[in-house]
């Protein structure tokens, strides 16, 4: 892979090969991917850093409110636990303003929270603030990363 680094794929790729031949399978096997195949990678730089920070950021599906983060030099995906979610009509027709909130846990304890403020496509803020810091990392999207529905890294 040219020593770059990629946000984690999904997890139907371990299936061995020729399982998937199988036609009575196929159908299962598309039916116990189609979650793992829907996550899509928002790829995201840390502003103002001298050495940049970076991660990709997925959302969960609505009903777990769950979703994922991953850092480039991370060795797992961490889960975050949305708290809140509150949506606002800036403008007649137009999409919704929706700012997330949510606790990243790491071993079942609470080390920092997200702030994601999105409106249709575009991500008009998205911070990080660790709980034992005085300190906000705020990142930019970084679409020169975007491959896909993933994130590739130099």
């Amino acid at each position: 892979m040219n020593n770059k680094y990629r946000a984690p794929a999904s997890k139907c790729n371990g299936f061995p090969k020729g399982l998937k031949l199988l036609v009575p399978f196929m159908l299962l096997i598309s039916t116990l991917c189609t979650k793992a195949h829907a996550t899509d990678w928002y790829c995201f730089v840390s502003q103002d850093e001298a050495h940049p920070i970076y991660l990709a950021f997925s959302f969960g599906d609505e009903e777990s409110k769950e979703s994922l983060v991953w850092y480039k030099n991370g060795s797992d995906v961490i889960k975050l636990e949305q708290t809140s979610l509150e949506g606002i009509e800036i403008t007649e027709g137009r999409p919704y303003e929706y700012t997330y909130k949510y606790l990243e846990k790491v071993d079942g304890m609470t080390s920092g929270n997200y702030t994601i403020v999105v409106q249709g496509a575009n991500f008009y803020r998205f911070e990080y603030k660790p709980k034992n810091k005085n300190k906000v990392y705020e990142f930019n999207m970084d679409p020169e990363s975007q491959l896909d529905d993933t994130c590739v890294w130099q």
